[in-house]
């Protein structure tokens, strides 16, 4: 009964033979994404013709390089970079359960306590968001509140924790998403 199963050392052979074609190919300086391409070709083709011990074919996908499943992103992959960007994810999620005039009534208390706290400019912009938020929910904005609060951060979702502000410290920590 023959064995149509390759051998260890045909196996090597081919993972030789791939290594060796990257190194050729590196040297040729021909384009990398035809490289890779080759590359894979390569290695599906092996680990195709390589059976388990049931008898079955075995396969696997080989993926070489990056790899990203990403939702919603600002910058992905090496060198990405992403700058100012504004995500509406925070207001689709939460537009259900806030109250926009109830919001509005707990920023207006939020920003005169936080005026009142205030010692730093970094307090100031914060209440300058809390400000804008208010403005928002009055026009019934949603989106735009969520992006201010986010803004506001950390010092802001602090002091409304600490007026008793369930609804606004709420929101803000949505946005700021802690």
């Amino acid at each position: 009964m023959a064995n149509d199963e390759p051998g260890l050392h045909t196996v090597l052979l081919k993972f030789l033979e791939v290594l060796e074609l990257t190194v050729r190919t590196d040297l040729d300086g021909q384009d990398a994404t035809t490289n890779t391409q080759i590359i894979n070709s390569k290695i599906q083709s092996l680990v195709q013709n390589i059976q388990s011990p049931e008898g079955l074919i075995m396969q696997k996908e080989v993926a070489m390089g990056d790899n990203y499943t990403v939702g919603q992103a600002g910058a992905v992959g090496p060198n990405a970079h992403g700058h100012d960007n504004t995500f509406s994810q925070a207001w689709t999620q939460g537009s259900k359960e806030i109250d926009l005039p109830s919001l509005k009534r707990e920023l207006s208390a939020l920003r005169s306590e936080m005026k009142a706290r205030a010692t730093e400019p970094e307090h100031d912009v914060a209440v300058a968001e809390i400000a804008q938020a208010e403005v928002a929910a009055s026009k019934g904005d949603g989106q735009t509140v969520m992006t201010h609060l986010a803004h506001a951060g950390k010092w802001a979702l602090g002091i409304a924790s600490a007026i008793g502000a369930a609804l606004a410290a709420s929101a803000i920590g949505s946005a700021i998403g802690s």
